[in-house]
C-alpha cells in the first residue's frame, strides 16, 4: 500500500530537508524544489523537482539521485549514445577534447569556468555547434589553420585555441592557434605593468628580467603596489622589502617609491 503526499503541512523536519537538498547538484541535475512524498507501509520516498543543465525539468526520486542512478533529464544518455556512435573516428583525439571543452565552457553550467565563458555571453558559432556537422567543420578549420594532431601517447600543452577578441564568440574568423604563454598574455584579467615605456604582462616581465615565477605574484599577494614592484625589479641591488606599510632597503632605510 502506498500514499502520495503533495502538501508538506506544518513542517519542522520538512523545512530542514528543503534547506539540506535544494541547490544540491547530482550530475547534470540541480534540485530546485520538493515535489511530493510517497509513503509505503514502512518507508517514505521523497521526489524532487530538478533542473537539468540543458534546461529541462524532471521529477526524480531522492534515492535515484543519491545512488547516482539518475544524472540528467535523459540528455546525458543521448550525448553518450551520439559520442559512442560518432562516425568521424576522432573521439579520442586531442582536437576532439578541445572541441568538447569549448562547447562545455559555453553551455554547461556545471563546468568550473562556465562563469567566464557562457556565464558572460560567450557562444560557439552555429557552424561549429551543429550537432551533426559541427565537429567536422571545426576539424576542417583547425587543419586549414595549421593544427597538427600529436600522437596519442604524447601530451601536448604548448598550442591552444584562442579568441582574438576575448569578448567575441568561438568562430572561424575570431579563433586561432597560439602558444600557452601568448594566451596567458591575452587574458582579459591579466595584470599589466608599464616599465620604461613598455606595456608588459606578468609572464613577459618574468622572461625579460629573468625572474622566478613567484617574484611578482608573492609581492601582489602581500600588498605591494605596482610602482614598488617595478622599482624592485629595476633596482635589485637595494633588496627592497615591505615594512609597516612602507618600503625599506636591505639596510633598513626607508625608500620613497617614485610613481612610474
Amino acid at each position: 500500500m502506498k500514499r502520495i503526499v503533495t502538501d508538506a503541512g506544518k513542517p519542522g523536519w520538512h523545512n530542514k530537508r528543503l534547506k539540506k537538498f535544494i541547490g544540491k547538484q547530482f550530475g547534470r541535475l540541480t534540485i530546485v524544489d520538493w515535489d511530493h512524498d510517497v509513503y509505503y507501509t514502512e518507508s517514505r520516498v521523497a521526489y524532487w523537482r530538478c533542473k537539468c543543465c540543458c534546461g529541462n525539468e524532471v521529477i526524480v526520486a531522492q534515492s535515484s539521485l543519491t545512488a547516482g542512478l539518475t544524472k540528467s533529464c535523459g540528455c546525458l544518455r543521448h550525448d553518450v549514445a551520439i559520442e559512442s556512435h560518432t562516425t568521424h573516428g576522432m573521439s579520442y583525439t586531442r582536437l576532439y577534447r578541445v572541441y568538447k571543452s569549448m562547447c562545455n565552457r559555453c553551455y554547461n553550467p556545471n563546468v568550473k569556468r562556465f562563469k567566464d565563458y557562457g556565464g558572460r555571453g560567450i557562444t560557439v558559432c552555429d557552424e561549429w555547434l551543429d550537432k551533426d556537422t559541427g565537429f567536422q567543420a571545426f576539424y576542417n578549420w583547425a587543419i586549414k589553420t595549421g593544427y597538427i594532431e600529436p600522437p596519442r601517447d604524447v601530451k601536448v600543452n604548448d598550442i591552444t585555441l584562442d579568441r582574438k577578441d576575448v569578448n567575441g564568440p568561438y568562430s572561424p574568423d575570431n579563433c586561432r592557434w597560439i602558444g600557452m604563454i601568448e594566451q596567458q598574455n591575452n587574458r582579459r584579467d591579466n595584470h599589466i605593468f608599464h616599465i620604461k615605456g613598455e606595456r608588459l604582462t606578468i609572464s613577459q616581465v618574468y622572461k625579460k628580467y629573468n625572474l622566478s615565477p613567484s617574484y611578482i605574484s608573492d609581492r601582489i599577494h602581500y600588498g605591494w603596489c605596482d610602482d614598488a614592484i617595478i622599482y624592485a625589479i629595476l633596482h635589485p641591488e637595494l633588496g627592497l622589502r615591505m615594512k609597516n606599510g612602507g618600503y625599506v632597503d636591505k639596510d633598513g632605510f626607508t625608500v620613497l617609491i617614485p610613481r612610474s
